[in-house]
């Protein structure tokens, strides 16, 4: 699919789709019926080609974002990555993080949930954060976990032949 450049707004309509979106309703075609357009697919479409579209999801599912979601003790939780081997069914879940910010209160809890909850699974290696830090264009910092790593180590936690992978992250 050929994404388009676009820097403009999105309609009231389009920002309730990126809303549904950013909630849960994982059908782009689906969040536009609901919204009511007359033809959903071409507009899921027409959004699915913005270069914008996947960001306003993302700045969307900002649980401050979302009205009475904290009031009444919800809160939208997206996972980056589920890495995982489909031959030897390792797996684990990437968090990627920009700028190497601290996670928030309640990610770090519904990590530990999943931690607790996927622990008698001998193949899962946990919920780890990943973040990388640009300092110029041929420089980047790896962080895991918040510990900075070489792109080495990285590639072997990602071929799952480290040895402190299991290890989760503190939630």
């Amino acid at each position: 699919m050929k994404k388009v450049q676009s820097k403009q707004l999105f309609t009231e309509k389009e920002r309730a789709v990126i809303t549904l979106v950013a909630a849960g309703v994982n059908d782009v075609v689906k969040a536009c019926r609901m919204v009511g357009y007359d033809n959903p697919a071409e507009k899921a479409q027409e959004l699915l080609s913005r270069d914008d579209f996947y960001f306003a999801i993302e700045k969307s599912a900002d649980t401050r974002r979302i009205p009475l979601s904290r009031e009444l003790g919800f809160y939208v939780n997206n996972i980056n990555c589920i890495w995982s081997n489909n031959k030897t069914k390792d797996w684990m879940i990437i968090e990627n993080e920009h700028n190497i910010r601290e996670l928030q209160p309640n990610q770090r809890e519904v990590f530990d949930i999943i931690n607790k909850c996927c622990s008698n699974d001998p193949r899962f290696h946990g919920v780890h954060v990943l973040a990388f830090k640009e300092l110029k264009p041929d420089d980047i910092k790896i962080f895991w976990d918040g510990e900075q790593i070489s792109k080495a180590r990285l590639l072997k936690i990602l071929m799952f032949e480290d040895e402190d992978i299991s290890s989760c992250m503190q939630c």
